[in-house]
């Protein structure tokens, strides 16, 4: 209803449209053409063009920046994980968790080797968890790396219980530029580790 006439209003009465705004005047008080204030109607086809061109720019600019940061954040992985980030997380969100989430799911697929999965993808059926005894507590001691692709992390476990506390060694690869885990070994149980 961009062109001026006589149209019904959002009410359903008769009236004028000057191509911007109602007019006062309804036809049977005016007559039959368009009452006196009602000047030419502007070409709206030239404000429409400017307004679709905002709107395709704008668009653009948003795709962009996604795909900038989708891209930055991918870089941004493989560039800064160290061995000693990957077993964080891995201690962290992997060996500490009490149940079964995405998350945990997502870290033993994304952060380990296909040896250390036994070359299958792992799901929630393969897993089991308990909950962490009083005082329970893994501590990333030490990080040394070798031969350029290789590296052993020591983990220390420490509970309430003397016979609970414990020392891992995490054996990670780096594989495509990518840091993974590739086993873990208990070194030491109990009183072993006083």
């Amino acid at each position: 209803m961009s062109e001026p006439g006589w149209y019904r209003d959002p009410s359903g009465q008769l009236r004028w449209w000057d191509g911007q705004r109602w007019g006062n005047a309804i036809p049977w008080a005016v007559g039959a053409t368009q009452p006196a204030f009602a000047t030419a109607a502007p070409d709206r086809g030239n404000q429409r063009r400017p307004v679709l061109k905002v709107v395709i720019i704008a668009l653009a600019v948003l795709v962009g920046i996604a795909v900038t940061g989708i891209v930055a954040t991918g870089f941004v992985r493989a560039g800064t994980d160290s061995p000693r980030s990957v077993t964080q997380r891995f201690v962290d969100e992997f060996l500490t968790a009490e149940e079964c989430t995405d998350r945990v799911i997502k870290i033993g697929n994304e952060d380990t080797t296909e040896t250390f999965r036994g070359g299958q993808l792992m799901d929630c059926d393969q897993l089991s968890f308990a909950p962490n005894p009083p005082g329970f507590a893994m501590t990333v001691e030490s990080v040394t790396q070798s031969g350029g692709n290789k590296a052993t992390a020591t983990v220390r476990v420490s509970t309430a219980y003397l016979e609970d506390n414990g020392e891992y060694r995490i054996y990670l690869r780096q594989i495509d530029g990518r840091w993974l885990i590739n086993s873990v070994q208990q070194m030491s149980r109990g009183a072993d580790v006083l």
